[in-house]
């Protein structure tokens, strides 16, 4: 296993607290059904329970997730790129939907954050070296 050894001011590290912010932010809009915060984002306020409970559940974990690996001295490469992975299942996901007019204009244009994050993840992991796990720290 390979990680990024990444300076406190890294460009990475600083995508992976806004994701995580983001994340987060999400997390508590979709665990609030209140009839004005779905008019300003498009989603729904009637969502029987288990889904949102669900939905608010993966995206605490998600975004529990950058917010660690960006306080990491070294920042696991794999989970950066898993990280990436789910922001673009999530933004193709509901790209899908918003196609079959399923979901708001205003909705999609909130997940094109997530396709904003892939790709820096992506970048970040494309243009940064990479070091051994031996030369890892648990600092």
């Amino acid at each position: 296993m390979t990680g990024v050894t990444s300076s406190h001011d890294s460009p990475l590290r600083s995508w992976l607290w806004a994701s995580a912010v983001f994340t987060l932010s999400g997390a508590l809009m979709f665990g609030i059904s209140h009839p004005q915060l779905a008019s300003v984002t498009g989603l729904p306020t009637e969502v029987p329970a288990i889904y949102r409970a669900l939905t608010v559940l993966m995206m605490l974990l998600f975004g529990s997730a950058y917010g660690w690996m960006a306080t990491r001295k070294v920042i696991d490469r794999t989970l950066v790129a898993f990280g990436a992975i789910a922001k673009l299942a999530a933004f193709a996901t509901l790209t899908t939907l918003w196609m079959a007019s399923e979901i708001t204009t205003r909705t999609w244009t909130l997940i094109g954050a997530d396709l904003v994050f892939a790709c820096a993840f992506l970048w970040c992991l494309r243009t940064t070296a990479s070091t051994p796990s031996s030369a890892r720290s648990i600092a």
